[in-house]
């Protein structure tokens, strides 16, 4: 899983900072991870639709305050899968 997040952040960062497309050199290697991985993917967005459809079901009897420490795991898995991107002279992303 740690090579889908460094491929994801490094191809946001070539898209959104280099301005890049998946054809040039440095991008070529990523967008291969990402299409040699769908396996891994596909489980990926399976959990996450599987759990925002049991955040969104359960949020009023889990509470907010369970709901709100649930989005912010989510914003550190975030987090953590940009920060693994490549490390890069300029803005981070």
């Amino acid at each position: 899983m740690d090579r889908l997040y460094e491929a994801v952040a490094a191809l946001k960062h070539g898209y959104e900072v280099e301005e890049k497309s998946m054809y040039d050199n440095g991008m070529i290697g990523y967008a291969e991870t990402l299409t040699s991985h769908h396996d891994e993917l596909i489980e990926a967005l399976a959990t996450a639709a599987a759990f925002n459809d049991l955040v969104k079901s359960l949020g009023e009897k889990l509470g907010p305050e369970i709901v709100a420490s649930l989005n912010k795991k989510v914003d550190e898995h975030r987090s953590e899968i940009l920060a693994s991107g490549p490390v890069v002279a300029g803005p981070k992303i």
